[in-house]
């Protein structure tokens, strides 16, 4: 499940009346998936059984993106077969994820080795003869970071025909997906440049102005189909957007989207120094081993008695907005961290009981590595701090994972950017 129910304040979203239907469906999914009963959770999000099914196709919509949110909080499965070639996907994926994170080759294969228990001399060359293709076909936005592989490098220059891809990232060297909108146009995940096809496979057009991210709930890519349309400048405010006259150049499309479409955002830079400064006193606090809860259990069941024997932990979490830390290691005196995060106030103890005792079937936690650490006699703690305003915890999160990503061995989600 994701932890970030909102940023906002939770009893103001849900006693008002005009609150939006999006907030209030999602925050039902969330009490489903850590544990409360359907009556209850409908109860407490302000939804009813009409609503969800007036409203079926967005109810749907918020499931799966959920269901793919928690896929990033599982366990990763590290067993590989002496073979790679019978691992090559889940390998290639996770060099992928390393090299976005790291922007260094040695670098990701280093920690594909430690994760993996591959030894390097093995896993390079692997994933040498495998990295161009791999990317080209699963993720194209990598390429650029291919760095010295001519095959694969991409070039400033926009090409007139149409590839599929968003031209002004590609500019930059970035190869960036055009998702279909909800006003059948095709737009770039990454800068809101929107393409109209005027006539399929012979021109396109680059509209004068962005979208808003409002795509249809099925993903559905430009690059996915065949293109090669010419593209063209927008002159016409209606369908087919364009008359018979096309780009020549690709600076002529630098020159067009500089000067007709308006930029996306406007800029606003925070000072850093002083937010990190802040920041670094959530690090001091959340990583000083005397603040260290022991996480008791009776036995290597979990769940015998978890909440009597951690109660005042328990108590004290509860109802607060909090960064977090779980510690492992194999006594009192040798705990490291291990995995950060966060969680709104509503749901704090009930998050801290999916972590170390219990949960839905549907909730992401770190419950299974808790299990195994159980059964390895390992010990473990945890740390926490309260965060207000509550919003500011998402942002603390983030920056630790990003700083601490060679410790935090259970964090994946966050580690990529």
């Amino acid at each position: 499940m994701t932890e970030n129910l909102s940023d906002f304040d939770h009893n103001e979203i849900l006693n008002n009346k005009s609150a939006d239907l999006l907030s209030r469906l999602t925050t039902f999914l969330e009490y489903c998936n850590i544990g409360f009963e359907r009556n209850e959770a409908l109860r407490m999000s302000n939804v009813t059984e009409q609503m969800i099914a007036d409203n079926q196709e967005l109810f749907d919509e918020i499931t799966d993106t959920m269901k793919n949110e928690n896929i990033d909080d599982m366990a990763i499965d590290t067993g590989i077969p002496n073979d790679l070639n019978k691992a090559y996907g889940k390998i290639m994926d996770n060099y992928a994820v390393y090299l976005d994170i790291t922007k260094n080759h040695d670098e990701a294969v280093k920690r594909l080795s430690e994760m993996f228990e591959i030894g390097i001399d093995k896993l390079n060359p692997f994933i040498n003869q495998h990295k161009a293709k791999f990317f080209k076909e699963n993720y194209p936005q990598f390429l650029s970071l291919l760095k010295g592989n001519t095959d694969t490098s991409i070039s400033s220059s926009i090409p007139t025909i149409w590839n599929g891809y968003c031209p002004e990232s590609w500019a930059n060297g970035r190869t960036v997906r055009m998702r279909f909108n909800k006003m059948h146009f095709y737009e770039s995940e990454e800068t809101g440049l929107q393409i109209a096809i005027g006539f399929p496979g012979v021109q396109a057009a680059i509209l004068k102005h962005r979208g808003n991210g409002n795509f249809i709930s099925k993903r559905t890519y430009a690059d996915q189909r065949d293109c090669n349309e010419c593209l063209s400048p927008q002159t016409l405010e209606q369908p087919p957007f364009c008359e018979p006259n096309i780009f020549k150049s690709s600076e002529e499309i630098k020159e067009y989207i500089k000067s007709f479409v308006p930029s996306k955002i406007s800029k606003i830079e925070f000072d850093k120094s002083q937010l990190e400064t802040m920041f670094d006193e959530v690090e001091k606090l959340l990583f000083d081993k005397s603040k260290i809860r022991n996480i008791v259990y009776c036995n290597k069941d979990c769940v015998t008695d978890f909440d009597k024997n951690n109660q005042e932990f328990l108590n004290d979490i509860n109802k607060k907005s909090v960064v977090y830390c779980i510690w492992l290691g194999t006594s009192t005196r040798d705990l490291h961290p291990y995995y950060i995060g966060h969680v709104f106030e509503t749901i704090s103890k009930q998050r801290m009981i999916a972590h170390f005792s219990r949960k839905n079937k549907a909730t992401g936690s770190q419950l299974e590595k808790i299990k195994t650490a159980i059964e390895d006699n390992m010990v473990l703690g945890a740390t926490f701090v309260q965060i207000a305003p509550a919003y500011m915890r998402t942002s603390i999160e983030e920056w630790l994972i990003e700083k601490y990503a060679d410790k935090l061995a259970w964090n994946i989600k966050g580690k990529r950017k």
